[in-house]
């Protein structure tokens, strides 16, 4: 019986393993001695990040604002709406018209659809025992700043900034509902609604 060479056989394989390597090597070497591949893998990269970006800005929302009429005053307004968080900042709003007494009260911010329908974004309501005065009232009332995760699951459904409100947040108003007679707290005799004067920062 023939002898078998293991000696031989091993380093058989040892050659036929450095062969493998040697084509690897020799073909990440065409690789990146050419330009093509790389190429094509930044351009793709980038098309990607250039899609997230663009995504990302027309789904955020940013705008600023204010309101400068004869009997109503609010110097800041700014919100932004996004896939993380929706926030709304109003700073508190100065009634400049005559100081009625009044006995109940409805002030905040809507949001106004095409239809002309008032979707409520941020109020505050309350029916007075004595009567107060209306530039107390609106003053004390009006300043806002409202935070709100943007998933419903998170907070256990949307308060403030639901698809109503988040789909009109371009047509912004400010409204003061107040009586002054005290047996109808639910029919006001003072109306103020002004659209707020709203500059959108993002795209």
């Amino acid at each position: 019986m023939a002898k078998v060479n293991k000696t031989k056989k091993v380093a058989n394989s040892k050659e036929v393993d450095n062969k493998k390597d040697k084509k690897a090597m020799s073909k990440v070497k065409n690789i990146l001695n050419n330009p093509l591949p790389m190429l094509i893998a930044l351009t793709i990269i980038i098309v990607v990040l250039l899609i997230y970006i663009s995504t990302t800005s027309r789904e955020s929302k940013i705008y600023v604002g204010e309101i400068n009429e004869e009997d109503v005053n609010i110097v800041n307004i700014h919100y932004f709406a996004n896939n993380d968080m929706n926030y709304f900042y109003a700073s508190n709003a100065a009634y400049l018209g005559s100081d009625e007494k009044v006995y109940s009260f409805q002030v905040g911010y809507y949001a106004v659809d095409a239809k002309g329908e008032y979707h409520e974004l941020a109020t505050r309501s309350q029916k007075l025992d004595k009567a107060t005065s209306i530039r107390d009232v609106v003053t004390e009332n009006s300043g806002w700043s409202i935070s709100e995760l943007a998933n419903p699951k998170l907070t256990n459904g949307k308060k403030f900034f639901d698809n109503d409100v988040l789909n009109n947040l371009e047509n912004l108003h400010f409204v003061i509902l107040a009586s002054t007679d005290k047996e109808k707290p639910n029919d006001p005799d003072i109306k103020v609604d002004y659209k707020i004067s709203l500059t959108k920062l993002t795209k």
